[in-house]
């Protein structure tokens, strides 16, 4: 599997923001805002991961995306409490995607093992962001 698939899913995480911040609602103007980031990094890491394993990039990356999923997490305690079960049912599956995407990681820089644990949990962290805003 090629890990630029990975640039791809971090560019589809603001999607789930677009006409969100519309509502001219702080927190959705602010969630929309720090996806966008979050997904600039991402993907700046992902373009040469190999290269960038243990660069300043990398380290941001992982800073900025546990940023944004305790932001969305926050937001959908505190402020938003609708389909708060629906968001938890992807949010369990997330965390454990990137757990072991870190475990085989840790065996493998880049193997098809890390790569596809890393797309999924993306993924699921894609439906946890969608599911923050309903």
């Amino acid at each position: 599997m090629n890990y630029h698939t990975l640039i791809l899913t971090s560019l589809c995480m603001p999607l789930t923001n677009l006409g969100i911040a519309y509502k001219y609602n702080i927190c959705n103007i602010y969630l929309t805002s720090i996806t966008f980031l979050g997904s600039f990094i991402s993907i700046g890491f992902w373009i040469d991961p190999i290269n960038n394993r243990n660069q300043c990039i990398h380290y941001l990356d992982t800073i900025s995306t546990r940023y944004v999923i305790i932001n969305y997490t926050l937001y959908k305690l505190f402020v938003n409490r609708n389909n708060l079960f629906l968001y938890f049912w992807n949010f369990i599956p997330m965390l454990y995607y990137f757990y072991l995407s870190n475990k085989m990681s840790s065996k493998h820089w880049c193997s098809n093992a890390h790569i596809q644990s890393h797309i999924t949990a993306y993924i699921y962290f894609i439906l946890c962001c969608y599911i923050s805003f309903f």
